[in-house]
């Protein structure tokens, strides 16, 4: 029995030891690193305890005692950075009270290791033996009350911390925290037994309550996802991603992300884990809709701020064999500059270079979309333009000149024309316009302010004034399902024509009776 009681120790130290070590390996960003204290912390209480029960002198006792309280000076204060840490309450500790619980713990280790000077820690030792087993009788000194009253304390801070975390947790968060508590009322409950003198043999039961305590936290942590398993490589790699990589739990609250999330996000970078998805994004719900609405798709969401920015969004369900939830993970890529190529790829292709109107093959485009919006009884006209003697422009001035003068021309009509109607570059010197929900009264309306302002407008190309006028035709058709553009196109080319040979500067309305 005792080398069982003795072995149990080394495998707690054990346990305790890989607890440490595997929280600080695996842990990203610092997270749970009082977690990781506390572990080592217990491992040297459990180390320390098993060589003190085969002592055979009370110096070799003290000695292993000494070597206990490395951890043990530590424990309480490890043990209460943990709690707010776990609970996510960290942030409200100031760093002075921190570093002041750290002064009475090294005050404390001190205390221990010089006992013999002073005996403030312990009065005295001595030795009583069970089988094989060592038990130190101790008489308290001022300080080791002291000590014992700050480990009570802390015990019970931690446990209230868990319990007001328990209260306040979101319902997915709460069978976590009851896995804090629990943890952290087993080697509490163990010292009061201990310190009670109704531990069998009289043993020190926290180092056994620290094993359980620890495994049931790293259960915890591991089981709920909120410290995520990732190789030292493997994070490095996903926190240099361009691309956001953000893992959630089933109830999409966040376990994981890349540091790239700061791209999309609102005020100082932040470890955002533990953290639900819609507060995350509170910025942007189009992406808390897209996470909600869909379990194994892909969609590129335009951000609705004044970034501009563009992302090519992929949300995945991972499942078990039984086809579970097990987590999701979102991915975004900024595609910003790709769509800013794509449109102006788009605009080339649709755009009349010189003039920045639609061009030919755009403007029948336009056209087709409209006829399909269109209802019965709803009238379209067209404006067909065309610069007079345009040929002589570029004979007397050059073409340069005359380059100039259609973009002149372009801009007037674009400043003057409504947002829904379409200006497009037909031929070399001529324009059309689509007018929808409009019939030929004002569209003839139109058509005579624009001869207006090109008649009157005043173009100057290398110090030379050039004026030129412009003929109009004007035709207009109700949309019905017989409706056909090119129908109406040529209606208007005729009204041009009518339009030039009645000494062109004139707007003239397609009549089929017209000689």
């Amino acid at each position: 029995m005792e080398y069982a009681i003795i072995g149990a120790l080394i495998v707690s130290g054990i346990i305790l030891l890989g607890i440490g070590i595997y929280v600080v390996l695996e842990g990203r960003r610092g997270r749970n690193l009082w977690f990781s204290g506390f572990s080592f912390a217990a491992a040297m209480h459990s180390f320390g305890y098993a060589f003190e029960l085969t002592a055979n002198t009370v110096e070799e006792a003290f000695v292993c005692m000494q070597i206990e309280y490395l951890g043990i000076s530590f424990l309480p204060t490890f043990g209460i950075l943990a709690a707010l840490e776990l609970t996510g309450n960290n942030r409200r500790l100031h760093g002075r009270a921190a570093a002041s619980m750290f002064v009475f713990s090294f005050i404390t280790l001190i205390l221990v290791h010089t006992n013999n000077l002073h005996n403030l820690y312990y009065a005295d030792l001595s030795l009583t033996k069970i089988g094989i087993m060592t038990i130190v009788q101790v008489t308290p000194g001022i300080w080791y009350k002291v000590f014992m009253a700050y480990v009570n304390l802390a015990f019970g801070a931690g446990t209230l911390i868990v319990a007001n975390s328990i209260i306040k947790a979101p319902a997915d968060l709460k069978p976590q925290y009851w896995i804090y508590l629990v943890s952290f009322l087993v080697p509490g409950v163990g010292n009061l037994i201990y310190l009670a003198g109704l531990s069998p043999y009289n043993l020190d039961l926290v180092p056994y309550g620290l094993m359980i305590m620890s495994v049931l936290l790293a259960f915890g942590l591991n089981e709920n996802q909120l410290f995520q398993v990732v190789s030292l490589a493997r994070s490095r790699v996903f926190d240099s991603m361009d691309d956001i990589v953000v893992i959630m739990n089933k109830n999409n609250r966040v376990i994981d992300h890349n540091n790239s999330l700061n791209q999309v996000l609102s005020g100082q970078p932040r470890d955002h884990v533990g953290e639900h998805l819609s507060t995350v994004f509170d910025s942007h719900p189009q992406i808390v809709g897209f996470v909600m609405n869909h379990t194994d798709d892909h969609a590129n969401i335009a951000l609705e701020d004044d970034s501009g920015q563009v992302f090519r969004t992929s949300i995945h369900t991972v499942r078990d064999r039984r086809e579970r939830v097990l987590a999701k993970y979102l991915t975004m890529s900024n595609i910003t500059n790709e769509m800013k190529v794509l449109q102006t790829m788009k605009d080339l292709a649709n755009l009349d270079t010189l003039t920045d109107t639609a061009n030919r093959r755009s403007f029948h485009a336009q056209a087709q979309e409209l006829l399909r919006l269109c209802g019965n009884g709803l009238f379209i006209s067209l404006i067909m333009l065309d610069i007079d003697r345009f040929k002589a422009v570029n004979d007397t001035y050059g073409h340069d000149a005359g380059d100039m003068v259609l973009r002149e021309i372009a801009l007037l009509l674009k400043q003057r024309v409504r947002a829904e109607d379409t200006v497009a570059r037909y031929g070399g010197e001529e324009f059309v316009i689509i007018i929808p929900d409009a019939g030929a009264d004002v569209a003839v309306g139109l058509a005579e302010r624009l001869r207006e302002k090109i008649a009157d407008a005043e173009m100057v190309y290398e110090g030379q004034k050039i004026h030129v006028t412009a003929s109009l035709g004007v035709a207009a058709e109700v949309c019905s399902p017989d409706f056909d553009i090119e129908r109406l196109v040529k209606k208007a080319d005729t009204a041009l024509y009518r339009a030039k040979n009645a000494g062109r500067n004139k707007v003239v309305l397609y009549s089929p009776d017209a000689q």
